[in-house]
């Protein structure tokens, strides 16, 4: 679906490295944000280094050649900024909010460790530490990612999608420094990253600034092919998780179109009402058979390459999860 330039004046660019550019400007506010998407998440690994796309987001603030270890964030949060970053199935993606006078040294910190990121025994060990607490946080005594690690497993039998972003324990703990120097010169150049700058700026000046900055960063090689195969499934898959809960809780996913499908822009939608989303189905599901509140019904949304939507009910303890079931499945089959 093509945007009309005049709602949507994104001007694109890209250097000779590669290096996908999108700029928007807005001039309401003198703030701006800076994006750098890296096509990389859990479906480019392997059994062995599962959790590695995730660990490397935590290594990537570890210093480089020119701003030490920690001397990103300072030196961000001391001009007025913040920064933070986030992994997925098929991406990871570090930004930054910032005054727009900050854009100079913004693009300086993000391009230098683009370019000379410091990946030692040291800060690997320490990252290490902190991703195998969240990994004990957030899924291990959690049952939300208990639900989705085992759903997971259900789901994908073939694909990498089969295995959690954070990765599995024992792959968290042998992840070696020569693992992480291959994955950054594969996956962390500038042919497979896309900078979005949106806010207060002047896109003439900005693009002669990303150019002098970006531009000695020597491209990378052809990406290693992902296996997408997924064979057909043939039957309903369920698994049944017991640990001590506060409240029992139905975590369902079903097929719908990949993230390349224009059919999945149909579900995007409900991306951006999803708050009143999971309201209307609460109410669609439950409200309508009792007075009193139901279980919360929560959506989350397709892959880029095996579509999956989950559908997450959270029950109270008045209603079996065998009626929670006969409902959801009532309202979404009926019709």
């Amino acid at each position: 679906m093509a945007l009309d330039p005049k709602d949507f004046p994104v001007e694109e660019r890209s250097l000779p490295n590669g290096l996908q550019i999108r700029l928007l400007q807005d001039r309401s506010l003198p703030v701006a944000t800076l994006y750098s998407f890296f096509r990389v998440g859990s479906r480019n690994e392997r059994p062995g280094i599962t959790g590695i796309s995730h660990l490397f987001e935590h290594m990537m603030f570890n210093g480089s050649k020119k701003y030490g270890p920690k001397e990103f964030d300072r030196r961000l949060e001391s001009a007025g900024g913040s920064s933070n970053a986030y992994t997925s199935n098929d991406l990871t993606a570090y930004y930054e909010d910032f005054a727009s006078d900050a854009l100079p040294l913004v693009l300086d910190l993000e391009a230098d460790r683009m370019a000379s990121l410091t990946i030692d025994d040291t800060s690997l060990a320490r990252e290490r530490d902190v991703v195998k607490e969240e990994r004990r946080f957030r899924t291990d005594n959690d049952i939300d990612g208990m639900m989705d690690e085992a759903l997971g497993a259900l789901a994908f039998l073939a694909h990498p999608y089969r295995w959690p972003v954070i990765g599995w324990m024992t792959d968290i703990e042998g992840i070696s420094r020569q693992d992480c120097e291959r994955y950054f010169r594969t996956y962390y150049a500038p042919n497979n990253c896309t900078l979005v700058l949106v806010g207060d700026f002047d896109s003439g000046q900005a693009l002669e600034l990303i150019e002098k900055l970006y531009s000695a960063i020597p491209s990378g090689d052809a990406l290693p092919p992902v296996a997408t195969g997924e064979p057909r499934q043939k039957g309903e898959r369920r698994a049944l998780i017991r640990y001590p809960a506060q409240a029992p809780a139905v975590l369902a996913g079903f097929r719908a179109p990949d993230g390349r499908d224009p059919d999945s822009l149909v579900l995007d939608l409900g991306i951006v009402a999803v708050e009143f989303f999971d309201q209307l189905l609460s109410f669609l599901l439950f409200k309508k058979f009792c007075a009193s509140p139901g279980p919360a019904v929560h959506i989350r949304f397709p892959l880029n390459d095996v579509g999956l939507i989950h559908l997450v009910a959270i029950n109270s303890h008045r209603f079996g999860l065998k009626w929670v079931l006969t409902r959801i499945w009532q309202q979404w089959f009926s019709r």
